[in-house]
């Protein structure tokens, strides 16, 4: 391994242009290559251009030829004599007689066989002579009907198409006979091979020609031995008036020279490159030792001078010495001014937020430790605030996100007027700290706010400033021409009597701003008393987190019914916890402790790992049914879980497609670009995807529509009383044409009675679950049911 310190920079620098130059070497290759392929497209793209004129060309000279033709046969007064009396011998036999014609034995032209019709297209006699096609004039009825449909001047033209039928293709042409007015039409098939043949001689190419089923029609002698590696295949379709293909032309042409050129252009360009980076590496050694590296000597025993000084470090260097010592200075000192502007620029960024130019959650932070600090030495006390919007979410809901930014920073702009606003967004030293004795108001993320207020002293005024707060909240936003109300919750804390460090204060902060949201207070003094369902919930959590490591809880399955065959199609899986101390639990009240505590990975794994082993269990019994298992949108987010419910899978050997793993739409729209990125990844292992409790959450169907979901599955509020509610019933009716017309299935859950099921059936959902089937059970239970109910299956 090269080591840099035993290596000179000019040896360095020799090295580096010594791979620069294999750099431009490979990529003149490159270029070169890049060239050749654009010349041999140019080359293929030319010929495209040339068989597709020639074709047109011999095309246009048989539509000609057999006007022509027609053209001897309409203005035969014999013919027309004929026609007019209706003498169908005679008819036939002129028809004959054109057979012998000089274009026909000569092989200029191929005709098929010829028709003649009435003035309404009914078919009067045909040639005898030509193909026998065994019907009576039904050749080509799709050109037929284009003819009948023409209407005035347009009926006296020559009609000219080509046409496929039983297998083949034909050149159709339809004349009138009579001029001005027609008494009858003149109809002849042509074999288009015939000509396209021709296309051979005149290009002087190889060729072939497959029919519309790629069956071979026409192939030059030693096709395949002519067709080299040196040769360029040329492909050509030729369509009918339909577009639908008829003919595929192959034809490949020899490019053995262009081949030879390319490559001694390439040769003679790699030589040059060699040669070219070889004396710019000479050149640039000499230029660099004489006009640089004095210079640079000279500059580097001044940083090494300066180096010493421990106080200019960070510090612009002085201008001195020669005049390039003195540029190269200046350049250094150009670049650290930059780079501290940069530096500013990006300490910006980190501790603001962008949409509201608000300090953000990592500023706060700081500005809570020094708070604290200075708290602990001096034992100065401040006050902090949690802020939180009531009836924000009705906002994005009705104008969208942007109408959202646009109110949060109205909301920061109206706290700023209430609370003294400092200008800074920079960390500062303690030497700078009185900028930290200004008031400050944060935003945290989403409509969550922050402030933090050094000058008031105790709560009493703590509570003037939150009046003050809640009274200028209280005025209408005005967004995008709307008028919008939205309120706040805040909730108060002081430094010491709540708390002496940065994340006691927030945490206790949190719990007043809730409580003055849940109970519609406006603000909230911490309080420990309010404090103790938090407490109860540590509690909580401790014993879910012994409940899962010691297995204590339990799986009951919910069937799924067929509306179309009432028949059960599969289980969703229920999880339940009894416990010794606190008795049952309802999931509703674990479920979130779980999601907040980080438990949710352990309480997912512990679900999928009992009721896949139980699907393994009932696969083996021949009780094939699909198992649904709620996911949470954490879950989502964690790399090794989805790693986890994959091994299991194939552990067990079951079939993804199987497996219905649910979620709410509350938990995508959480953060739905990566919910959409993870659920895409579960949708191509296999798995199915469904949205629980549709109807009840806040997506969007720009979002919707991206979701690679298989089901919906609607809430049971929508459901359980829709027979007496038509506005529930609207609203079932229009999310499973919803989810039918984005090719989504449909399961309505809460069905508890007769009525409700048998609405559900005509409003065409796909499944439906509820009491009225059957209640949750355990995995015996179910397996008695499966065999006793009329919903359920025998195993075999």
């Amino acid at each position: 391994m090269i080591n840099p310190k035993k290596w000179t920079l000019k040896s360095q620098i020799t090295l580096m242009i010594g791979a620069m130059g294999s750099i431009s070497l490979v990529f003149s290759i490159f270029i070169i290559n890049l060239y050749s392929h654009q010349i041999l497209n140019n080359q293929q793209q030319a010929l495209q251009e040339l068989i597709l004129q020639e074709v047109g060309t011999l095309q246009e000279k048989n539509a000609n030829l057999l006007q022509e033709f027609g053209l001897r046969l309409q203005h035969n007064p014999i013919f027309k004599q004929a026609f007019k009396k209706r003498n169908v011998n005679e008819i036939t036999e002129l028809l004959n007689d054109e057979f012998s014609q000089y274009y026909i034995t000569a092989r200029i032209l191929s005709v098929n066989k010829i028709f003649v019709y009435d003035l309404d297209y009914n078919l009067v006699t045909a040639s005898t002579e030509g193909d026998d096609f065994g019907i009576k004039g039904e050749i080509c009825p799709q050109t037929i009907e284009v003819a009948k449909k023409r209407t005035g001047s347009s009926r006296v033209k020559t009609l000219e198409s080509l046409c496929y039928h039983d297998g083949r293709a034909f050149d159709s042409t339809i004349l009138p006979i009579g001029s001005i007015r027609p008494h009858g039409y003149i109809h002849i098939l042509s074999d288009p091979v015939f000509y396209l043949k021709k296309a051979e001689q005149k290009l002087k190419l190889p060729l072939k020609i497959k029919d519309a089923n790629d069956q071979l029609i026409y192939e030059t002698p030693n096709w395949e031995s002519l067709l080299t590696d040196d040769r360029l295949l040329l492909t050509h379709y030729i369509y009918d008036d339909n577009n639908k293909r008829l003919f595929t032309m192959l034809m490949h042409r020899d490019i053995s020279k262009l081949n030879k050129q390319s490559e001694s252009i390439q040769n003679l360009i790699i030589i040059a490159v060699i040669l070219v980076t070889l004396i710019a590496v000479l050149i640039f050694i000499y230029i660099f030792d004489t006009l640089m590296l004095k210079p640079l000597h000279s500059l580097t025993q001044q940083l090494s001078l300066i180096a010493e000084d421990k106080n200019k470090l960070g510090t612009e260097l002085p201008l001195q010495g020669s005049r390039e010592i003195m540029h190269l200075t200046s350049c250094f000192n150009t670049l650290h001014e930059k780079l501290s502007e940069l530096y500013n620029s990006l300490e910006n960024i980190a501790f603001t937020d962008q949409l509201t130019a608000l300090p953000n959650r990592s500023q706060l932070q700081e500005i809570l430790a020094f708070h604290t600090n200075l708290n602990q030495r001096d034992d100065t006390p401040f006050v902090l605030f949690m802020m939180d919007l009531d009836r924000f979410k009705s906002v994005n809901d009705t104008l969208g996100h942007h109408a959202g930014d646009l109110l949060l920073q109205q909301v920061g702009e109206r706290l700023s007027t209430v609370v003294r606003k400092s200008d800074y967004v920079t960390l500062v030293t303690e030497q700078d700290s009185s900028v930290f004795h200004m008031d400050v108001v944060a935003r945290l993320g989403g409509d969550e706010f922050a402030a933090v207020l050094p000058a008031v002293e105790n709560l009493e005024d703590a509570k003037i400033i939150a009046e003050k707060i809640l009274q200028v909240m209280s005025k209408p936003f005005v967004i995008e021409g709307n008028t919008f109300s939205v309120g706040v919750s805040i909730g108060i804390v002081a430094c010491p009597i709540h708390g002496r460090n940065p994340e006691l204060l927030m945490q206790h902060a949190d719990v007043a701003m809730y409580h003055a949201k849940n109970n519609r207070q406006g603000f909230m003094i911490y309080d420990s008393e309010i404090d103790k369902n938090r407490i109860d919930s540590l509690t909580l959590e401790d014993d879910l987190r012994e409940a899962i490591k010691n297995d204590l809880l339990s799986l009951v399955y919910q069937p799924k019914i067929s509306l179309k065959s009432n028949k059960i199609v599969g289980v969703e899986v229920l999880l339940r916890w009894i416990d010794e101390k606190h008795g049952f639990i309802p999931p509703d009240r674990f479920i979130p402790i779980a999601e907040q505590s980080g438990l949710i990975n352990d309480v997912s794994r512990w679900v999928l790992e009992h009721s896949l082993t139980q699907k393994a269990r009932w696969d083996k019994k021949g009780i094939k049914l699909s198992f649904a298992i709620n996911i949470s949108a954490k879950n989502l987010l964690c790399k090794s879980f989805l790693k986890f419910i994959e091994q299991k899978v194939e552990e067990l050997g079951l079939d993804y497609a199987e497996i219905f793993l649910e979620i709410t739409e509350t938990a995508v729209m959480s953060d739905p670009v990566n919910s959409i990125i993870t659920l895409r990844s579960l949708k191509n292992m296999g798995f199915k995807l469904s949205i629980d409790d549709f109807g009840t959450g806040y997506s969007s169907l720009s979002y919707l529509k991206k979701l690679p979901v298989d089901e919906i599955k609607i809430d049971r509020s929508f459901v359980m009383d829709m027979e007496k509610d038509e506005n529930d019933a609207i609203i079932v009716q229009s999310t499973i044409d919803l989810a039918h017309n984005m090719g989504l299935s449909v399961t309505a859950e809460g069905v508890e009675n007769k009525e409700v099921f048998e609405q559900l059936r005509q409003r065409k959902s796909d499944c439906a679950q509820g009491y009225y089937m059957c209640r949750p059970a355990n995995s015996d239970d179910l397996e008695k049911w499966l065999a006793e109910s009329e919903w359920g299956i025998k195993p075999k």
